[in-house]
């Protein structure tokens, strides 16, 4: 799950208090709530006396007329949930009240509907942060409410069973603990995007980076300023003051202290070392010699070779085109000053009319010219540019839209649905990095998985390791045949749909670790996907979801004819033709499971089709 703090828009005209609130609840549980592709389909209230839309809109814009200094007491808020991930009426409730009462505005009023779109489920959440009892706007962890809502998001993951983010930043032990995946004050400093980009580019490391990793050390370990002024010389690296805070050389690149750490900044060393004291003159300051990224790389050496004359071309490059430029420039400057002079030389007595006409044309004649040689060389210097651009796209063979494009630091894959371009984007990160860290969508990321897993690419996403060793074993050849399962492959008799649907459940929380904590609806996305493989239609799988789930899980408060289509829409959309592809090699395996291998064999003997069985 992911969410969204929605503030007001910074473009438009404002609006007043009220105008506010009732634009954004009719937006959320009106009449004709929603935006467009958006279905309302479940609405809720809480801490409001009334029980229809108007009077509950009233209730919430007079207690939010109490808290006059604040603009916008009520908090607009958005809980999204995965693609595939189907929440019902019961966890939409439960959800908010989680929600809410991580935030502190248990007793607040709030409006709330489960909106629902093609691709995520969602709900939107006006809070009025004025309580309704004190009449005092509560202002959630001191104004930081986005690290609370991250918190509360984390809390219902582990609740309900949802698939955790990736890139979450709280997660939540067994014993209901939530802790911060990665600590603001832990995991060490790391040298600015700029920093980052010349280190890419020269494979050396970076002043910022010297200062994190060897400065700082030294710092922390000083008991005097004399102390520090001298183990920092030694290195090639001084500490100056700059105003009211201090500067940290690096050789004679500047780094300022406070960004290298809180321990570092000329404040924190005042109360640590007393006041500050210059250090000694040096007649010979120790050069700071450059550091590489990788001392170990073979082709470094090369590689700077080859970076310096490639940066001595393109000077020399650009220093000609400059050169010749201005040469045609001059003369061309030099030709319209002996064009006036030829046209002018002589007496215009009496021939006045004649004069400002020649002198307008010839004027008008000039200034073209110089226009149209300034587009000329803009358009040279813009070419010579790209020549020397720092991206570099890759294109399939015949397209014209690039599959991927490298940018040096990072690398965008646009054909992420080609598993050949992602194929190669991921052999050219591997070249560059060795370790790749990959980010998209579910779609994406799988496949990256089984790219991984079959040609060996390293990933450091932590989330993705236990897929990627499952996929490697799953590639590893079986010392013996594994036994069937019971009941499987030994009947040839038709099942039921509903016990088709059971079968996959069964084998999908078998095979895949951590599907057992999946919500419900994650796993009837993959038996419909599964039963597509098979050769079942789309009312034969839709029959299948609504059986089976509905039979499993009576308690749940569903539409369940909306719920079933909703779960074949995916399965044979865009997305879910993806998801079948990769299943295909899987085909006999997933029949054998239905117990339709005779049926597949026999019509395999007729020549018939093996689809639509």
């Amino acid at each position: 799950m992911i969410v969204k703090k929605v503030g007001t828009s910074k473009t438009t005209a404002p609006k007043s208090k009220a105008s506010n609130v009732r634009a954004l609840i009719d937006y959320i549980a009106g009449v004709a709530a929603g935006g467009d592709g958006e279905k309302v389909e479940h609405r809720g209230a809480i801490n409001l006396l009334n029980i229809d839309h108007d009077g509950q809109l009233q209730e919430m814009i007079d207690l939010a007329e109490v808290a006059r200094r604040s603009p916008q007491p009520v908090q607009h808020w958005i809980l999204s949930w995965r693609e595939g991930e189907q929440p019902t009426h019961a966890q939409a409730n439960e959800a908010v009240g989680m929600f809410l009462a991580e935030m502190g505005l248990r007793e607040h009023q709030a409006v709330y509907a489960l909106h629902r779109d093609t691709h995520n489920c969602h709900v939107h959440i006006a809070v009025n942060r004025v309580h309704p009892t004190t009449e005092k706007i509560v202002t959630v962890n001191n104004g930081f409410d986005l690290e609370v809502a991250h918190r509360a998001i984390a809390r219902i993951e582990q609740r309900q069973g949802w698939e955790r983010e990736p890139r979450g930043l709280y997660a939540v032990d067994p014993d209901g603990r939530a802790e911060r995946l990665r600590p603001r004050d832990q995991g060490g400093r790391r040298p600015s995007g700029r920093a980052q980009d010349l280190e890419e580019r020269t494979g050396q490391r970076s002043a910022q980076r010297i200062a994190i990793d060897e400065a700082a050390p030294i710092i922390r370990q000083a008991r005097s300023w004399r102390e520090l002024h001298t183990a920092l010389a030694a290195q090639g690296m001084r500490y100056e003051k700059k105003g009211s805070g201090a500067l940290l050389w690096i050789g004679e690149q500047p780094v300022k202290a406070s960004a290298v750490g809180r321990e570092c900044s000329m404040a924190a060393l005042r109360k640590r070392l007393g006041e500050f004291e210059p250090a000694p003159p040096i007649s010979l300051r120790v050069p700071a010699p450059p550091r590489a990224m990788d001392p170990s790389a073979p082709t470094l050496p090369v590689y700077l070779d080859e970076r310096r004359k490639h940066y001595q071309d393109r000077d020399a490059r650009r220093a000609r085109a400059t050169g010749e430029q201005r040469k045609e420039w001059r003369e061309m400057v030099d030709r319209h000053r002996h064009e006036r002079a030829d046209i002018f030389r002589g007496s215009w007595r009496g021939k006045r009319d004649l004069l400002n006409a020649t002198r307008s044309v010839l004027a008008a004649r000039q200034a073209q010219e110089k226009a149209a040689l300034r587009e000329r060389q803009q358009r040279e210097r813009t070419a010579l540019r790209r020549l020397d651009g720092a991206s570099v796209h890759y294109h399939r063979a015949g397209s014209r839209r690039p599959s991927f494009t490298d940018h040096g630091k990072k690398i965008d894959i646009y054909d992420s649905r080609t598993r050949e371009s992602v194929l190669a984007a991921l052999q050219l990160s591997a070249q560059k990095w060795g370790t790749i860290s990959v980010h998209g969508n579910r779609e994406f990321m799988r496949t990256c998985v089984e790219l991984a897993a079959e040609h060996g690419f390293k990933i450091a996403n932590p989330e993705l390791q236990e897929a990627i060793a499952a996929e490697r074993q799953r590639h590893r050849p079986q010392d013996r045949p594994r036994a069937p399962m019971s009941g499987v492959g030994s009947r040839t008799e038709s099942l039921t749909l509903a016990s088709i649907y059971e079968r996959h459940v069964t084998e999908i929380r078998r095979e895949q670790p951590g599907a057992l904590r999946l919500d419900a609806s994650r796993l009837d996305a993959e038996v419909a996907v599964r039963m597509a493989v098979t050769g079942h239609s789309r009312e034969q799988v839709a029959k299948a979801i609504f059986d089976g789930a509905r039979a499993s899980r009576p308690h749940e408060d569903r539409d369940w004819q909306v719920y079933a289509r909703r779960a074949v829409q995916r399965a044979f959309s865009p997305p879910g033709e993806q998801a079948r592809a990769r299943l295909e090699l899987l085909r006999d395996k997933l029949l054998r499971l239905e117990g339709r291998q005779d049926e597949r064999q026999l019509l395999r003997g007729l020549g018939g089709p093996a689809r639509g069985l």
